[in-house]
Protein backbone atom coordinates (compact mmCIF):
# COMPACT_ATOMS: atom_id res chain seq x y z
CA UNK A 1 0.00 0.00 0.00
CA UNK A 2 1.60 3.46 -1.00
CA UNK A 3 1.19 6.56 1.29
CA UNK A 4 -1.83 8.21 -0.81
CA UNK A 5 -3.66 5.29 -0.50
CA UNK A 6 -2.62 4.32 3.28
CA UNK A 7 -4.06 8.33 3.86
CA UNK A 8 -7.48 7.69 1.88
CA UNK A 9 -7.87 4.53 4.19
CA UNK A 10 -7.91 7.34 6.96
CA UNK A 11 -11.47 7.67 5.88
CA UNK A 12 -11.58 11.66 7.75
CA UNK A 13 -10.10 10.54 10.64
CA UNK A 14 -7.26 12.22 12.55
CA UNK A 15 -3.95 11.46 11.70
CA UNK A 16 -0.35 12.81 12.21
CA UNK A 17 2.07 12.57 9.87
CA UNK A 18 5.81 13.33 9.91
CA UNK A 19 7.45 15.23 6.20
CA UNK A 20 10.35 16.82 5.25
CA UNK A 21 9.29 20.28 3.78
CA UNK A 22 10.05 21.27 0.01
CA UNK A 23 12.75 23.84 2.28
CA UNK A 24 14.32 20.84 4.05
CA UNK A 25 12.55 21.19 7.51
CA UNK A 26 11.10 18.55 9.23
CA UNK A 27 7.33 18.88 10.23
CA UNK A 28 5.18 17.07 12.51
CA UNK A 29 1.44 17.82 11.53
CA UNK A 30 -2.33 17.00 12.70
CA UNK A 31 -4.83 16.51 10.14
CA UNK A 32 -7.55 15.21 8.14
CA UNK A 33 -9.05 14.34 4.63
CA UNK A 34 -12.44 15.09 3.62
CA UNK A 35 -12.85 18.71 5.38
CA UNK A 36 -14.97 20.90 2.86
CA UNK A 37 -15.46 24.02 5.24
CA UNK A 38 -13.07 26.85 3.61
CA UNK A 39 -12.44 25.63 0.97
CA UNK A 40 -12.11 28.51 -2.03
CA UNK A 41 -10.92 26.87 -5.46
CA UNK A 42 -7.69 24.80 -4.01
CA UNK A 43 -7.41 21.83 -1.88
CA UNK A 44 -10.10 19.36 -3.44
CA UNK A 45 -7.89 16.43 -2.24
CA UNK A 46 -5.58 14.65 -4.70
CA UNK A 47 -4.47 16.78 -7.19
CA UNK A 48 -1.44 15.21 -8.65
CA UNK A 49 0.24 11.64 -8.24
CA UNK A 50 2.56 12.35 -5.36
CA UNK A 51 0.55 15.46 -3.70
CA UNK A 52 -2.36 15.05 -1.01
CA UNK A 53 -4.49 17.94 0.11
CA UNK A 54 -5.16 17.86 3.54
CA UNK A 55 -6.69 19.70 6.65
CA UNK A 56 -4.12 20.82 9.32
CA UNK A 57 -6.00 20.90 12.52
CA UNK A 58 -3.66 22.88 14.88
CA UNK A 59 -3.51 25.85 12.41
CA UNK A 60 -6.77 25.41 10.57
CA UNK A 61 -5.79 25.72 7.22
CA UNK A 62 -5.44 23.50 4.12
CA UNK A 63 -2.00 22.30 3.54
CA UNK A 64 -0.70 19.80 0.53
CA UNK A 65 1.85 16.96 1.41
CA UNK A 66 4.57 15.79 -1.21
CA UNK A 67 3.76 11.70 -0.38
CA UNK A 68 7.47 11.26 -1.36
CA UNK A 69 8.95 13.00 1.64
CA UNK A 70 6.54 11.11 4.70
CA UNK A 71 8.79 9.93 6.99
CA UNK A 72 6.02 8.46 9.38
CA UNK A 73 2.10 8.47 9.65
CA UNK A 74 0.11 7.33 12.42
CA UNK A 75 -4.00 6.81 12.21
CA UNK A 76 -5.30 4.64 15.43
CA UNK A 77 -3.84 1.34 15.23
CA UNK A 78 -1.97 2.04 11.80
CA UNK A 79 1.55 3.24 11.66
CA UNK A 80 3.54 3.88 8.94
CA UNK A 81 7.38 4.50 8.92
CA UNK A 82 9.55 5.02 6.06
CA UNK A 83 11.94 2.21 7.59
CA UNK A 84 9.59 -0.23 8.67
CA UNK A 85 6.48 -0.38 5.73
CA UNK A 86 2.57 -0.18 7.87
CA UNK A 87 2.51 -1.89 10.95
Amino acid sequence: MNIKDLIKSTKGKFFVVTFIKANGDLRKMKARTGVKKGLKGVGKGWTKDNVVDVYDVTIKAFRSIRTDRVISLQCGKIQYNVNNGVV
